[in-house]
């Protein structure tokens, strides 16, 4: 392989990266509006619980929720170990190719 095939896939996968970036971002915020969305809806439940409580009703709502929460928890290791494995690849790239990788910035 060419250096300048390799240099063109280190942009491709770089691309890929940061598309996927956006794309995670944009679902995260989407997934804290709707999480807002959420809590205000719970808001909403609490006070109407405080008058009347049902908590055989309460408990199966819980553990919805719980499960609802776990299975959000879950997917987002998979999206987290899927940009560390890019982030991996990228590396072994920039490495191959004699690249200094970029500094984080925070």
């Amino acid at each position: 392989m060419t250096m300048q095939e390799q240099t063109e896939m280190l942009r491709q996968i770089w691309q890929q990266m940061v598309a996927m970036d956006k794309s995670l971002n944009a679902r995260m915020d989407r997934l804290d509006a709707r999480m807002d969305k959420l809590d205000q809806r719970l808001d909403s439940i609490d006070a109407k619980l405080d008058t009347k409580a049902d908590n055989a009703r309460m408990d199966r709502f819980e553990s919805r929720m719980q499960r609802n929460f776990e299975r959000i928890e879950l997917r987002l290791v998979v999206i987290d170990g899927r940009l560390d494995d890019l982030d991996d690849r990228v590396l072994r790239i920039e490495e191959h190719l004699g690249f200094t990788p970029p500094k984080p910035t925070s």
